[in-house]
């Protein structure tokens, strides 16, 4: 029987991501928080008490904890079963924080009920094909990041705002993913001026650059 390209390719990443341990996940996550990553998210996303909030690829719940003092409602979704499992340790006194299972571009949700998504980081090479490893990623990934991107934005409210980062590293690359790989990844999703506005920035914190695209949904 042929494998369906969509699940094989999850196989991989779910099984690449669980070779990953959490100490390392949460490490990298602190370096983010410490680098003034995650406030620049935070300013894009202009939290409410009422909102709503989904993070796809919530690791070990380092964003989530942040967020979690300011909306009404925050849930995490990974593909890691150990990695989720440091995250609910972590989160254990937070009664708004919900985690689930799920992988990126099957979300377990059908209605657009999330005033703001935020994605940061997550699973990197299915979100965006990492900059440095554009030549080896073949066309089903990037149609893969594609389905993310959309399916994020299916569940996006009126109204709402979506934020999504990468680290291109150089101010080189951080051009390449701001001019070529953001603006293409928000066409193939149908994410068009009729009915979203898209900002994308790019900006150097530490000695890293970062990259944001801020997505607001159109009524």
């Amino acid at each position: 029987m042929e494998r369906d390209p969509l699940r094989a390719i999850l196989e991989e990443v779910r099984d690449s991501w669980g070779i990953r341990s959490p100490e390392d996940e949460e490490w990298h996550a602190r370096r983010r928080r410490s680098a003034g990553e995650y406030e620049w998210v935070l300013k894009s996303l202009n939290l409410e008490r009422s909102d709503t909030l989904l993070d796809i690829g919530c690791g070990t719940g380092l964003f989530i904890n942040d967020v979690s003092e300011i909306a009404r409602r925050a849930i995490g979704v990974d593909i890691s079963e150990a990695i989720l499992k440091r995250a609910r340790r972590n989160l254990r006194e937070k009664k708004n924080v919900s985690l689930i299972r799920a992988a990126a571009p099957l979300l377990p949700f059908c209605k657009p009920i999330f005033n703001k998504i935020v994605i940061v980081h997550a699973a990197f090479g299915v979100l965006l094909p990492n900059p440095h490893l554009w030549k080896i990623y073949n066309e089903e990934m990037m149609d893969l990041s594609v389905d993310v991107i959309k399916a994020a934005f299916n569940l996006l409210a009126p109204s709402g705002t979506m934020v999504v980062t990468l680290a291109p590293g150089t101010k080189e690359m951080g051009e390449r993913v701001r001019n070529e790989l953001i603006p293409d990844a928000m066409k193939r999703a149908s994410i068009t001026s009729e009915n979203a506005s898209v900002i994308i920035k790019i900006k150097q914190l530490e000695s890293t650059y970062f990259a944001l695209a801020e997505i607001k949904k159109i009524d």
